[in-house]
């Protein structure tokens, strides 16, 4: 997507847009690496919202921290994603962010495939607002294009045979 600039520039617009109508408040954004950094960046810059960058691996390194960015105990950090499938990656970012005391309730993403996101995140207590869901966006070729009802039924099949459920005892403390 960073190689559309107006798509990039689109998509980071309504993420902003919806974080306004939710009425969602952070002190701080954070993009789940790496594709949902630039958008973290571009909100940020263009809001003056501090930015946090978790890291997926820690450096041996420099700080050496998870989190980079100026962090407050008791702050509110909005989490960003480009597409939802189990969570794992919000959760993982989110384990990270919270062990450095930050309130973190609210994800905005571009894409939530309906494959068990809402509900793993609902275990962290999270909740999970999308742009699309992979059913809107279906809904809408099915409408540009002529496609078959058994097609339509595969698709719907598929994505209800592949949730991905994230066990309690698999979660982050």
């Amino acid at each position: 997507m960073t190689s559309h600039p107006k798509v990039f520039n689109a998509v980071s617009k309504a993420i902003y847009g919806k974080m306004k109508a939710l009425n969602i408040k952070a002190d701080a954004i954070c993009g789940v690496p790496y594709t949902a950094l630039p958008i973290a960046s571009f909100i940020c810059s263009h809001h003056e919202i501090p930015m946090l960058v978790r890291r997926k691996e820690r450096k041996d390194y420099g700080t050496k921290k998870m989190v980079e960015g100026v962090i407050k105990r008791g702050e509110t950090c909005l989490v960003l994603e480009d597409v939802v499938v189990s969570g794992a990656s919000i959760i993982e970012t989110v384990a990270d962010l919270r062990k450095e005391g930050l309130i973190v309730t609210d994800c905005i993403t571009i894409l939530d495939r309906l494959q068990g996101g809402v509900e793993n995140l609902r275990k962290m207590g999270i909740t999970l607002h999308s742009l699309f869901t992979i059913k809107d966006l279906f809904a809408l070729y099915c409408s540009l294009h002529d496609v078959d009802e058994s097609q339509i039924k595969k698709v719907y099949d598929y994505l209800h045979d592949n949730v991905y459920e994230i066990l309690e005892n698999e979660l982050p403390n």
